[in-house]
């Protein structure tokens, strides 16, 4: 029973163990926002994205809707010619570690 405990979900306060670091991410989205690309759907995407692992709904092996909606936003404003490379670079390491 002891061991259950310490394997338990993180408490309040704490860091979300399972949630994937998600630096570097945010700065590719913000770098592409600053340089005028149009990717305001990849920004509500992202924050939406933030939100959802802040409230811990990244579980091991599975992604949060969330997280296919950001990648499909990235994807669209590739389609329209966005410059979103480094974006979907970061994003695909965060899909991995998911």
């Amino acid at each position: 029973a002891g061991f259950a405990l310490l394997a338990g979900p993180a408490r309040a306060g704490e860091p979300n163990a399972g949630a994937p670091n998600l630096e570097e991410l945010r700065y590719a989205v913000d770098k592409a926002a600053r340089r005028g690309a149009n990717i305001d759907a990849v920004v509500e995407a992202m924050a939406a994205l933030e939100k959802a692992l802040a409230k811990g709904a990244a579980r091991r092996g599975e992604a949060p809707p969330e997280l296919a909606a950001l990648r499909e936003a990235v994807e669209a404003a590739w389609k329209k010619g966005e410059d979103v490379d480094a974006v979907s670079k970061e994003l695909g390491l965060v899909e991995k570690a998911l």
